[in-house]
């Protein structure tokens, strides 16, 4: 009898690659035998990590799912990407992001990174990518120096909502969000938490945000934050972003490797 690897890793026999990789590492922390666990535990670990091999994989995933007969079938994926943006933003020559028209904000390319900076109090700057999507995932490496107040933000800015355009924001001590901006209006999907899954103070996280229909993922170096339903949503640009507190006088940040995949086909 084939062993159920959903049930294993505690998900649906639909879920998307993301979900089965943030709930196999919450998995691995509770049942790894670093953490001073009993035979049982290591038992468990091992039967995860069989599980995980089998469903990370595309390829043996579909054969495992074949193999467990028409009852037990997971729905044929019918959504695929493709990538249609692609920027180590300090080398090529692309010609994105374009010159700052915006006095309050400094642009530089050097020491492996793009910065954007702001030098007004309570000033954010927004850089679009030119795909102009509806469903997508993007991904960016970003980095906000010591030099930043505790309250600086930077993240991945997309217009998706028509009461406004949607941010994830990333703060120099660990703590992330998810708001619409319309006007100087701001409401949060989620307000300000702390995670430990990002990296250390001045250490760079790979953002990524997903918006398939109308449900939006945010993650953070390969790991599910949130999922979050928006309601009515519309196609609009990515983009990359830097925010002041309205008591710092600067704010800076650093990105690179910027990605988007088009994604279609979903239902």
């Amino acid at each position: 009898m084939t062993k159920d690897y959903y049930k294993v890793l505690q998900v649906a026999p639909d879920a998307e690659a993301e979900v089965i990789q943030a709930v196999y590492r919450r998995l691995a922390r509770k049942y790894h035998p670093d953490t001073g666990g009993d035979k049982a535990s290591a038992e468990k670990m091992k039967l995860v990590n069989e599980a995980y091999a089998v469903l990370s994989d595309p390829a043996s995933r579909a054969k495992y799912d074949r193999e467990r007969g028409p009852s037990g079938e997971r729905p044929v994926a019918r959504a695929s990407k493709t990538l249609v943006w692609q920027d180590d933003l300090h080398t090529k020559a692309s010609g994105w992001p374009s010159p700052s028209k915006d006095e309050d904000c400094e642009l530089d390319r050097r020491g492996g990174f793009l910065t954007i900076g702001v030098t007004r109090p309570n000033w954010m700057s927004v850089h679009d990518a030119p795909p102009k999507l509806s469903s997508f995932e993007a991904k960016v490496r970003a980095q906000i120096p010591r030099t930043n107040g505790p309250e600086a933000e930077c993240g991945l800015v997309f217009c998706k909502n028509n009461a406004g355009h949607l941010k994830f924001s990333l703060r120099r001590n660990g703590y992330y969000s998810l708001s619409v901006h319309s006007g100087a209006r701001e409401r949060r999907l989620l307000e300000f938490q702390f995670s430990d899954l990002f990296n250390a103070d001045n250490e760079p996280n790979v953002l990524m945000v997903k918006v398939v229909g109308s449900r939006i993922k945010i993650g953070v170096n390969g790991h599910l934050l949130a999922s979050v339903e928006v309601g009515s949503v519309r196609e609009g640009r990515v983009g990359l972003f830097v925010a002041s507190s309205a008591a710092d006088q600067f704010a800076n940040a650093k990105f690179r490797d910027f990605t988007i995949y088009a994604i279609e086909g979903h239902k």
